[in-house]
């Protein structure tokens, strides 16, 4: 799984609360019903049980409330006008170099600018360039594949004592042929796979 099995937690969390959510929003449905709902409202009250940091889970909720508003037809339109470039490129700026990683000014600016480019801002078209859409199709393979493929590359094709004195720039340097390989690991992963 290369390591990426942290986020299954706040998932099963987000799934299991569904039911309450849907009855604040008023939903109705069969999981607003009996055990759903009781479960769910558990869920709820025991939160502290789950262990979640409750920053990840704002960010989690974060790429939530992107899908939700992307989904809803009135502030997609209304996101997507000539503002939306700008304010997306000046949120990830500010994310990478104004606040402290994870903070919740530094989710805040992250979630905005997902949800501008959600909503269509393709940062002046470098989104829109075919070679970048066809990352964008390899792209859960390159989540999936990247600590497998760099512990490959770093743990049985680099000499042991070359990995232990590796200066920063060659470092880079494997990482980034390390990257090359993962790109082309999940492109074909992706043709056989699917």
């Amino acid at each position: 799984t290369a390591g990426v099995i942290w986020t299954l937690p706040y998932e099963w969390y987000f799934y299991l609360i569904l039911p309450c959510l849907g009855l604040l929003i008023g939903t109705k449905n069969k999981a607003g019903s009996g055990i759903w709902l009781t479960m769910s409202m558990l869920c709820v009250i025991f939160f502290e049980a789950w262990q979640l940091d409750i920053m990840m889970f704002i960010a989690f909720a974060g790429g939530g409330a992107a899908a939700a508003i992307v989904r809803t037809p009135r502030l997609r339109d209304a996101l997507r006008g000539p503002a939306s470039n700008p304010a997306a490129i000046v949120c990830l700026a500010m994310g990478f170099t104004c606040f402290d990683y994870g903070s919740f000014p530094c989710l805040l600016v992250f979630a905005t600018a997902l949800t501008l480019l959600a909503c269509g801002a393709d940062l002046y078209g470098l989104l829109s360039m075919r070679p970048i859409r066809a990352l964008s199709a390899v792209s859960y393979g390159v989540y999936l594949l990247q600590g497998l493929v760099l512990h490959i590359v770093l743990m049985f094709l680099v000499p042991e004592s070359w990995r232990l004195t590796m200066t920063v720039p060659q470092y880079w340097g494997v990482v980034f042929v390390a990257t090359v390989v993962l790109v082309g690991v999940s492109a074909l992963s992706w043709q056989l796979i699917g």
